[in-house]
């Protein structure tokens, strides 16, 4: 099958032989549809964040449609679209004991340390490929990974309608944060460098933060040093 193998730092080359994944009983096989490039992803093209192996094979931000089931699988069929959640827990370490899988220090992170998904098939635990409607454009399901995560954002801040809040930089994650605390009825100020970002976040309902304006509740989304700072400043 058709791969992109990272064979180097800020090499990738297009294979046609690649060998097609096997199936485990508690697995699918996903055919894919469509992958978005997240930060992380070029974090491991460019080096700043390597692989252990070359050739490695990057992205994890996948949906598709399942074209075999393994034979312990009974709630996922052959032809369902899926979207697959690129982390795998291992479900018996402390914290996944607690429920906070997100810390599992044992935990599988497809294209970061298990290999990606930016090839044409791969074999995805069952419970991690989750069902979606066919109603919502490949184009918009493909971010629902990262919308997740803005998501979980928002509901554990407390946020709610008529609320006040600051986002700090609109790249991806930022505008998504964005996008949902305006949907819920919050005002939304941000924060951003880049004007070109500046003005994507206005057409989503934010407004540029005022000069040392406070802040009952920051997003922080930049992942930068002077992003924490400006958010500890300002809230």
């Amino acid at each position: 099958m058709r791969a992109a193998l990272l064979v180097a730092p800020e090499k990738l080359e297009l294979v046609d032989d690649w060998p097609e994944p096997d199936l485990p009983a508690e697995a699918v096989i996903v055919q894919m549809t469509a992958l978005g490039i997240c930060g992380s992803d070029l974090a491991v093209w460019s080096g700043q964040r390597p692989p252990d192996t070359f050739p490695w094979i990057i992205g994890h931000e996948a949906i598709g449609e399942i074209v075999a089931v393994g034979d312990a699988v009974t709630d996922r069929a052959v032809g369902d679209r899926v979207v697959i959640e690129p982390n795998y827990p291992c479900g018996i370490c402390p914290s996944c004991r607690r429920g906070s899988t997100a810390t599992c220090t044992n935990r599988l992170a497809v294209g970061i340390n298990a290999p990606g998904l930016l090839r044409e098939r791969a074999a995805v635990p069952a419970a991690f490929a989750w069902p979606a409607p066919a109603n919502i454009s490949n184009e918009d399901l493909v971010c629902a990974e990262p919308v997740a995560v803005a998501q979980s954002a928002v509901e554990t801040s407390g946020l709610a309608s008529g609320g006040r809040c600051l986002v700090v930089g609109a790249g991806a994650q930022g505008l998504f944060v964005c996008q949902l605390a305006v949907a819920l009825g919050a005002e939304v100020s941000v924060i951003e460098p880049q004007a070109a970002r500046v003005v994507l976040a206005e057409e989503l309902g934010a407004t540029p933060a005022q000069p040392d304006e406070e802040f009952p509740l920051v997003f922080e989304t930049s992942g930068s040093t002077g992003g924490v700072l400006a958010a500890l400043r300002l809230v």
